[in-house]
């Protein structure tokens, strides 16, 4: 990330002020850097990304624009300036889950491997067959909470045949709140008439396949993002006007 020069916020406040931003553009160059001071990092002009990404492993990309700001064009031109520098974790890879009829399969090796987790398996069954999970995902007072029924016994969104609203159940509320969970998303399904949390996830992603579906219902959690961020801001005195996040 290039070093900090006198006329530091120049390209990013042009850029901003052609769309009538400069004086939102100056600031959140300035909570840049001092975001960057304050985590040991160093805050770089948006025009230099290019330059600066191919030497960074690890991308996290988080924006209020209403189109990709990093995508797959962009990351393969990165990926050939790597010059065949090898990836981070190259050991690490994905462990499928393997479902035993009894905890007396379990290799003995496994109880010892502090990198794996044995648990009970439970199950939501359907009426249809299939096997029932379920979804809630909240950004601050804004949510949706789903239920998906899929044939796999271990479900995943995209292999959802069918799917509907359900209720948030109060016991869910309650965790959530134990956890500090401001935004994110659970994982749970309704096993002998309780709610019983799966994952606890603040990083949610979105299948392809219900995509539509999931945007559907954006508007409603970008509102609830944009009152969290605000109410965050009336609490920080050098935060400066915020324009709503909640695009159309």
């Amino acid at each position: 990330m290039a070093p900090a020069e006198p006329n530091a916020h120049d390209s990013l406040a042009d850029g901003y002020a052609k769309a009538g931003m400069w004086q939102d553009a100056v600031q959140a160059s300035d909570r840049a850097a001092e975001l960057a001071k304050e985590l040991g990092g160093r805050a770089i002009q948006f025009d230099d990304w290019g330059a600066e990404f191919q030497n960074i492993d690890v991308v996290i990309s988080s924006t209020s624009a209403p189109h990709y700001v990093l995508d797959r064009n962009k990351v393969e031109l990165l990926m050939k300036k790597r010059r065949n520098r090898p990836l981070p974790h190259p050991g690490v890879k994905r462990t499928p889950y393997r479902i035993l009829d009894s905890k007396d399969d379990v290799e003995s090796a496994v109880w010892y491997d502090p990198s794996l987790i044995v648990e009970r398996f439970i199950t939501e069954p359907d009426i249809s067959g299939g096997f029932a999970f379920r979804t809630w995902v909240f950004m601050g007072s804004h949510e949706r909470c789903t239920r998906f029924v899929g044939p796999k016994p271990i479900g995943k969104a995209g292999d959802a045949v069918k799917h509907e609203p359900v209720e948030v159940p109060t016991e869910l509320r309650s965790e959530r709140e134990r956890l500090g969970f401001d935004f994110g998303k659970f994982d749970w399904i309704m096993h002998d008439g309780r709610a019983v949390l799966i994952d606890a996830n603040r990083t949610p992603g979105t299948a392809r396949s219900i995509e539509g579906f999931m945007s559907a219902g954006s508007r409603n959690l970008a509102e609830g993002l944009d009152g969290l961020i605000r109410e965050r801001l009336s609490k920080c005195p050098k935060a400066g006007p915020l324009r709503s996040l909640a695009r159309q």
